[in-house]
């Protein structure tokens, strides 16, 4: 995503500043929410083992559908995992911007 882009629309008075200070702001946002980003890597790793084997066990149990269904099925979780992961991390990086630009 481009923060850049995003602190600009949001906070009109950044338009006129250079984009070495936005920059700075984003490294930061991104710095001070390091700790929770790696947490949030972590949880998503588990979740997608732990729903990833329910998933695979119950299409192979319970499931005529077809291997490459089944295939499809499990890609399309993935995928799905992995949008709502970036989603989140960018929904913290953007609430640490917002944190430091209002004080």
């Amino acid at each position: 995503m481009k923060y850049s882009r995003w602190l600009k629309t949001q906070y009109p008075h950044l338009v006129n500043e250079n984009d070495v200070t936005v920059q700075n702001f984003i490294k930061q946002a991104k710095d001070d929410t390091k700790k929770e980003l790696q947490l949030l890597s972590l949880h998503t790793v588990l979740i997608a083992g732990v729903l990833g084997y329910v998933i695979g066990y119950l299409l192979g149990r319970y499931s005529s559908l077809d291997g490459n269904v089944r295939f499809l099925i499990i890609l399309i979780y993935a995928v799905a995992l992995f949008f709502l992961s970036k989603k989140l991390e960018q929904r913290l990086i953007k609430k640490r911007l917002a944190q430091l630009l209002a004080g």
